[in-house]
C-alpha cells in the first residue's frame, strides 16, 4: 500500500512539473505577443502623430502667414 502512495505521488508530482512547464511556455508566448504588439502600436501612433503634427504645423503656419500679409501697416506721423 505505501508502495502504491508512492507511485501514485510520483506520478502526481512529474504531471504538475509537465503541467507548469507547459504554463511557463504559454506565459512566455503571451507575453512576447503583447510585447509585439505594444511595440507596433507605439510605433504606429507615433508616426501618425508626427505626419499630422508636421501637417498641422504647416497648415498654421500658412494660415498665419496668410492673416499677417493680409494685415495693412499702420502708418505713423503722416499728417
Amino acid at each position: 500500500s505505501a508502495y502504491f502512495h508512492a507511485q501514485n505521488c510520483s506520478s502526481i508530482i512529474a504531471n504538475t512539473a509537465s503541467e507548469a512547464s507547459i504554463l511557463k511556455t504559454e506565459a512566455q508566448q503571451n507575453r512576447d505577443a503583447r510585447l509585439f504588439s505594444t511595440a507596433a502600436l507605439s510605433s504606429a501612433g507615433l508616426s501618425l502623430l508626427f505626419v499630422f503634427g508636421l501637417f498641422g504645423w504647416r497648415f498654421v503656419k500658412h494660415r498665419y502667414l496668410k492673416k499677417v500679409l493680409e494685415m495693412k501697416p499702420e502708418l505713423e506721423g503722416t499728417e
